[in-house]
């Protein structure tokens, strides 16, 4: 079993036991092999972040929730949702020049793969909403920024909509959570050339499957965990509802949307255009040319502007440089 896998599994299996469920997983040969990839994918992690990759299991409703850190012990905390059905360590790779300076907390969501209980919630309520709030509560946060990438994002907007006081500020990358994903272009990209790809299996038919996502030739190690996500996992096929203003009547906080041009699950202008419309504080901008996976160019860029919008909210009151790393934790 992975070193990583190791330290968590008796624990998320006695919370499981609780709670009986089918598993996310086909087979206990699959759960292996999607666990042994996380591992992998924290050892990378560990070699493009500053400092240590540090994990801790906190407890919540439904479940045990495993958590990622990386970045400063001392430096502000930044909550950061994952993609779905995919591994943690990989999306949170893509926000490592946060960690110079940055606490980045991150939760393997609920529900899919990885170190997190199994137990599925809809994400077309505020199931997973609560559940973030409770994740707060766990670490002990009375208010942080959150990132929430691609089905994150719909998470954050949960919270946002249960606990808006709980955000201080909301980075939203290639964000679900603001429009469904168009059925039928989606039907042809993606889920076609995938269901061609799980009846006869090989590498050529795995590259179109995922092509769409990256806008281009696709990266051979996401391929690989795309390709056994594909194989092993009981797909959760449930989008993040599309939050209404109605939802978010009471959030405020400073946010930022950076949605793809070319996304084939949540396209950029129609996710630019209803952010506008059920967040109008928010700064809103498509990525031009990036796909869902965007590449280095559109990562920098937008991990410029995150770092931007988190200054704003973390630095301290009477202009010293030293970033305020306890203002938005529990006394």
């Amino acid at each position: 079993m992975p070193r990583t896998v190791a330290r968590f599994t008796s624990a998320r299996s006695r919370s499981a036991s609780k709670r009986p469920c089918r598993s996310l997983y086909k087979t206990e040969e699959g759960r292996a092999r999607l666990l042994a990839l996380y591992d992998a994918a924290v050892g990378r992690l560990q070699g493009v972040v500053d400092g240590p990759v540090a994990h801790r299991s906190i407890d919540t409703s439904v479940g045990a929730t495993h958590v990622l850190e990386a970045g400063p012990a001392d430096g502000p905390p930044v909550v950061v949702f994952q993609g779905g059905n995919f591994l943690n360590p990989f999306t949170l790779a893509w926000l490592a020049p946060l960690t110079r300076r940055y606490r980045l907390l991150a939760p393997d969501t609920v529900g899919h793969p990885g170190l997190s209980d199994e137990r599925r919630l809809s994400p077309r309520d505020a199931s997973y909403g609560r559940w973030a709030q409770e994740v707060l509560d766990g670490l002990e946060l009375d208010r942080a920024p959150v990132v929430g990438i691609s089905y994150g994002a719909g998470v954050a907007l949960r919270l946002a909509g249960v606990a808006p006081d709980r955000i201080a500020a909301a980075a939203l990358l290639v964000p679900a959570g603001f429009v469904a994903p168009p059925i039928v272009p989606l039907l042809g990209r993606v889920v076609a050339p995938m269901l061609a790809y799980l009846a006869r299996p090989s590498d050529a038919r795995l590259v179109r499957a995922v092509r769409p996502m990256f806008g281009g030739r696709p990266d051979p190690v996401w391929t690989e965990a795309i390709g056994a996500v594909f194989d092993h996992v009981r797909l959760a096929s449930g989008m993040p509802a599309p939050a209404t203003r109605a939802e978010l009547h009471g959030f405020a906080a400073p946010t930022l949307v950076l949605a793809a041009e070319r996304d084939p699950f949540f396209p950029g202008e129609a996710v630019a255009r209803n952010a506008r419309e059920v967040v109008p504080h928010a700064e809103v901008s498509v990525m031009a040319g990036a796909a869902h996976v965007p590449g280095p160019g559109a990562l920098s860029a937008a991990n410029a502007r995150i770092v931007r919008l988190l200054d704003g909210v973390t630095a301290p009151r009477g202009g010293t440089d030293r970033p305020a790393a306890s203002w938005h934790r529990r006394s």
